[in-house]
């Protein structure tokens, strides 16, 4: 569909009088600064910052209706972080395999807000602290986990799938 597909030229700076034309069964597509592709927002600089913005967002959204059922509920500590596990942590992650490798900070202000409050600790609580008397991890390490696992996948994959095709040509031409 010529209407939705656009292109997107990755660069340090935004470029300035492109002549490049770019074309599909002879129609010319448009280029842009920006494009969501299955949800996940790419900026021409490569950065997905906009993208963690708005999934920190959504995500807060989500953690906010989740603290008001836990104090209706009064729910134990274990069950109200399997909620967030189970609730939030899946919209922070949105497509983190794809931008994983950048700066997590601000998903894991989230994560740590959210298990202060379950715990019932001020805001200016050691994080470290928060991560030894609960058990858990920062959200980097899930991160980096499924990063590595589609990173495996796309080695081992079938020889016909184009997302692998590409990533071993990629790596043939690096």
């Amino acid at each position: 569909n010529k209407d939705k597909s656009k292109v997107l030229v990755f660069c340090k700076r935004k470029p300035q009088n492109i002549d490049w034309e770019f074309l599909y069964n002879g129609q010319r597509l448009e280029i842009t600064d920006e494009y969501k592709h299955l949800g996940v927002l790419f900026n021409y600089t490569g950065s997905c910052l906009k993208h963690r913005k708005y999934v920190c967002s959504q995500a807060q959204k989500a953690m906010y209706a989740l603290m008001r059922k836990n104090r209706c509920l009064d729910l134990p500590i274990d069950i109200q972080f399997e909620l967030f596990d189970r609730m939030v942590e899946p919209i922070l992650l949105y497509g983190c395999e794809v931008w994983g490798y950048e700066s997590l900070g601000i998903l894991e202000k989230v994560h740590i807000k959210y298990c202060k409050y379950v715990l019932g600790l001020k805001s200016s609580t050691p994080s470290c602290m928060v991560y030894g008397e609960t058990g858990r991890y920062p959200l980097n390490v899930r991160v980096k986990q499924r990063m590595i696992n589609y990173w495996a996948k796309l080695i081992y994959a079938s020889e016909s799938k184009l997302d692998s095709i590409l990533y071993k040509t990629l790596y043939r031409y690096h």
